[in-house]
């Protein structure tokens, strides 16, 4: 890649090696900061006694992958509570403290309650910091809290549990990764208002964007155009439609409703155009690439400041300032400085699958895409514009599709019919949005302009709910371990090489990759995961698995609610798609040659049954100490069927009895193997 800098680009790589070094082992090493400085120290004298010579040394290339890659743990280390010693964590009790906190961030609200991500300003009176999340209680009468308000509860600073069952998305780990531990419930009846915190950039971000809702929320535009509206726009996605939602996601067209790179693009050429007079004057291409580089970072914090827009708009900030100096530079080199300076600002972006994802998009395009296009030479504007958007979805999907496919199981068959349709289109629909959104602000937005808008804004989701309504392109449920995940980029890797340098080596390199692909997975066939016996935890149901080799099969209920039917097909996903089967939850099965009892609230039994697992279903009206002098159970399960009172009373039994005795309320789901 011309003018592309491969100090750059390794120091880029070594700082994120780094920092993933720092996520498994930044808690079993000391305090990194003397080894960063002693190796800041031998750069600077690499600089002052090589000044014209150190870029060919192999040990200033050496000491300075290493540097960043100290640098990387270092900056991870200092983002977990372990090395902060302000951290409520270090403060923290078993009691119910006197908590003191600031809105930081508001987030989308469940059935019962608003969220917020709040940090934690004192506990006890102690000043502390660290970042939690504050869930309120739904109230009609009481008005939601904003950015900047702070409040002092009195509540329990608990953990944020995992999922209850194995293969679900685990919250608490999304969490951590943004460096969030804790939760704290509460109602606004147990709250005491504080003078409100000084007004952040943030805040009145906050209040324009509510502003620019409340406006377009006064057209006649339609609720549903308008969540839309509001997520190409304004960055905020909390009011779509989830049915919605995964339409555009089943269509390959979600990456439209983040505000990205394609957004932040559109808006840069926009401006570029509008303050082209801003040239003729002395200086003007640096005032014309300063206000450029302010409106953007202006359009990033009224859209929330999300890792996928951060790295657009610093990457567009690098453009703007290179071409007002007159320097050359390329995209990789802009993408690696982006990359370098947001994680230096938060090194837990490197495990948000949005900023994975959009960093790898804009990879993609820029190593593939330029060689798809020179396998063909368009002749006129038109099969300019579509060969271009054909190379562009191609060489994205190529990039995305691993990672995608690890994260979400699925993959839209019909992305490519999607994006050539919708992707030419979108600068349009875009430049209207922020000018509806503008006129909006200043009270002059016609009625008539905003029905249109909304009109195109339907047309555009009926035309993604068609493409998503076509379900046999739609592949779900795709087992993708994280082993397949690393073949799939070796490969990929090993392709590009042998497409821009044909010869022997780079052959063996895509050969060899093959090979080792075809092995793990004939491997895996032979020798699938282990079988298991599984009791889910699902509230008010019952759920059983029983994997052996190659076979599945799942015990179910009678019927089956969505969530349900969520947490099946999660299960048939992560063994692999084995062949599996659903059958009618039985009274005794057997496993292992040892009886399965399912006790319902009938509470029958056979009387022939010695020593069988028990699952104790549906609030059983047993008596459970006679129960256990009957058939001396190995082990005492209780699922989520259950009331939470008659599991506190049967454990309280199988501990006098000594039996061994599982919730799924406290432990998730059993498993044996």
């Amino acid at each position: 890649m011309k003018h592309s800098n491969p100090f750059i680009i390794t120091t880029a790589l070594a700082f994120a090696l780094g920092i993933s070094i720092g996520f498994f082992k930044a808690d079993s090493l000391p305090l990194l900061l003397p080894v960063v400085c002693l190796l800041f120290v031998v750069l600077a004298v690499f600089w002052f006694t090589s000044r014209n010579s150190f870029y060919n040394s192999p040990w200033f290339g050496g000491v300075l992958c290493l540097f960043f890659i100290t640098l990387g743990c270092y900056k991870y280390q200092i983002t977990i509570p372990e090395f902060q010693q302000q951290h409520y964590i270090h403060t923290l009790t078993q009691q119910r403290p006197l908590v003191q906190l600031q809105i930081k961030e508001i987030l989308k609200p469940d059935t019962y309650n608003y969220k917020y991500r709040a940090v934690i300003e004192a506990l006890e009176g102690v000043s502390c910091k660290g970042d939690i999340v504050y869930l309120i209680t739904k109230d009609s009468l009481a008005k939601p809290l904003t950015i900047g308000d702070r409040v002092i509860l009195n509540g329990k600073l608990v953990p944020v549990v995992g999922p209850k069952n194995p293969f679900q998305f685990n919250y608490a780990a999304y969490l951590k990764n943004q460096g969030i531990y804790h939760e704290i419930r509460g109602s606004y009846n147990e709250i005491l208002k504080l003078q409100q915190a000084a007004s952040s950039l943030k805040g009145y971000a906050e209040k324009f964007r509510n502003y620019c809702i409340y406006i377009l929320a006064q057209t006649s535009i339609s609720q549903k155009e308008l969540a839309v509206i509001q997520a190409l726009i304004l960055g905020q996605k909390k009011a779509l439609d989830k049915q919605l939602y995964q339409s555009y996601a089943a269509a390959g067209a979600v990456h439209i409703l983040a505000v990205s790179g394609l957004h932040v693009g559109i808006l840069y050429a926009i401006l570029l155009t509008l303050l082209a007079p801003v040239t003729r004057l002395e200086k003007g291409e640096i005032i014309r690439s300063i206000s450029i580089v302010l409106s953007l970072w202006c359009y990033a914090l009224v859209t929330g400041l999300s890792a996928s827009v951060c790295r657009a708009v610093t990457m567009f900030s690098f453009f703007a300032f290179a071409q007002a100096l007159g320097r050359k530079t390329s995209t990789i080199n802009t993408l690696s400085l982006s990359f370098i300076c947001l994680l230096m600002y938060n090194p837990l972006y490197v495990f948000q699958v949005g900023f994975q994802l959009s960093y790898l998009a804009v990879l993609s395009i820029i190593t593939i895409q330029p060689k798809l296009a020179s396998y063909y030479t368009p002749s006129n504007k038109l099969t300019k514009l579509l060969w271009s958007t054909m190379t562009v979805t191609i060489a994205a999907q190529i990039g995305l599709g691993p990672l995608s496919i690890y994260y979400f199981n699925q993959f839209p068959g019909l992305f490519f019919i999607t994006n050539i349709i919708v992707l030419p289109l979108l600068g349009a629909v875009l430049s209207i949005g922020f000018i509806v959104v503008i006129l909006g602000c200043f009270n002059i937005l016609p009625d008539s302009v905003a029905k249109t808008y909304g009109n195109m804004i339907a047309i555009l989701n009926d035309f993604i709910t068609w493409i998503a309504a076509q379900d046999a392109f739609l592949f779900k449920e795709i087992s993708f371990p994280k082993t397949f995940l690393f073949m799939s980029y070796g490969i990929i890797i090993c392709l590009l090489l042998l497409c821009r340098k044909w010869n022997f080596k780079n052959l063996m390199f895509f050969l060899g990759s093959c090979g080792i692909a075809l092995g793990v997975l004939t491997i895996m066939k032979v020798y699938p995961t282990p079988g298991h016996l599984i009791v889910f935890h699902k509230y008010k149901q019952t759920l059983l698995g029983v994997k052996q080799k190659h076979e599945t099969t799942l015990f179910v209920p009678d019927s089956i609610t969505p969530t349900l039917a969520s947490l099946i097909s999660s299960y048939k996903t992560a063994n692999y798609n084995s062949s599996s089967a659903q059958k009618k939850l039985p009274k005794v099965f057997t496993y292992k040659e040892t009886p399965v009892l399912i006790l319902d609230s009938v509470g029958v039994f056979p009387k022939a049954l010695q020593k069988p697992i028990v699952v104790l279903t549906q609030n059983t009206q047993i008596h459970l100490g006679r129960f256990i002098d009957s058939v001396s159970p190995r082990r005492i399960i209780a699922d989520g069927s259950n009331y939470k009172s008659y599991v506190d009373r049967w454990r309280k039994t199988c501990i006098e009895k000594k039996i061994p005795f599982h919730s799924t309320y406290e432990k998730g789901a059993f498993i044996w193997q």
